[in-house]
């Protein structure tokens, strides 16, 4: 790549719909787009303002051209548990934390090794444990 972050071409737009969005928040597109770029991206958004579709779209688009995992570590329970719920019924996802059980991690584990999640929610605690 030659360094520039360009605009978001027609297949992000389409993808933002198929996940059930209009359009972008402030913010939202130019992180959507570095990240799509191949750059590390911090994203720095207030509460409720869109920062979780950062990570999903590009995960979407990502999901859609090769088998792959989008990873998202979050240090609380209760955010991952929110995540999971509210992501876009398009977007299969698993998580695993401190708070699982033995067989809830492990059948988490087998969605991932079978490919049925593109998105895989952790706990610093279970990246490293």
């Amino acid at each position: 790549a030659d360094g520039k972050v360009r605009g978001a071409p027609d297949e992000v737009f389409a993808a933002l719909r198929e996940l059930g969005y209009q359009s972008f928040r402030p913010g939202q597109e130019k992180a959507i787009m570095r990240i799509l770029s191949g750059f590390s991206t911090l994203v720095l958004l207030s509460t409720g303002m869109g920062k979780s579709l950062c990570y999903q779209l590009p995960a979407y688009l990502y999901a859609q051209r090769s088998k792959c995992i989008t990873l998202v570590i979050s240090p609380l329970v209760s955010l991952m548990d929110d995540q999971l719920s509210g992501l876009p019924a398009k977007l299969k996802a698993a998580c695993i934390h401190s708070n699982m059980t033995m067989k809830q991690r492990e059948a988490a584990i087998e969605k991932v090794k079978s490919g049925q999640v593109c998105v895989l929610l952790l706990s610093p605690e279970a990246l490293v444990g």
